[in-house]
């Protein structure tokens, strides 16, 4: 296989690839340059990524996209739930331990977005 000769991903093509429960790397920049990757779920509405994290201090970042903060502690659960859904069977008792832990959902516009399928010669 090839990338030499990469196609670009029609709009829905990529919605739909998007739309499967994925994991995504989030990149941000620490405050010393260096790049801190994070593995995380996501869900994906045809305009943006949905995701969560706890609202423990994070190193500050730029993205290339548009993040708005959609949702803090309880009020962020149901978009919590959403996400965790797609991933495992039985999302309530997955976040059961977690019901109360203060969260903020996370909601990323991209600006664009890059995609490729590969070509065998």
């Amino acid at each position: 296989m090839t990338y030499a000769a990469c196609m670009p991903l029609a709009r829905v093509q990529i919605d739909d690839f998007l739309a499967a429960p994925h994991t995504i790397i989030m990149a941000a920049l620490k405050r010393d340059g260096s790049a801190q990757l994070t593995t995380t779920w996501y869900c994906w509405d045809v305009e943006a990524f949905w995701m969560s994290t706890t609202r423990r201090p994070k190193p500050r970042s730029r993205g290339y996209g548009r993040a708005e903060f959609a949702a803090f502690d309880e009020a962020a659960y149901e978009g919590v739930l959403a996400i965790v859904r797609r991933y495992v069977d039985d999302p309530e008792r997955y976040l059961g331990d977690r019901h109360g832990e203060s969260r903020v959902l996370i909601r990323i516009r991209p600006d664009r977005i890059v995609s490729w399928t590969p070509h065998d010669e």
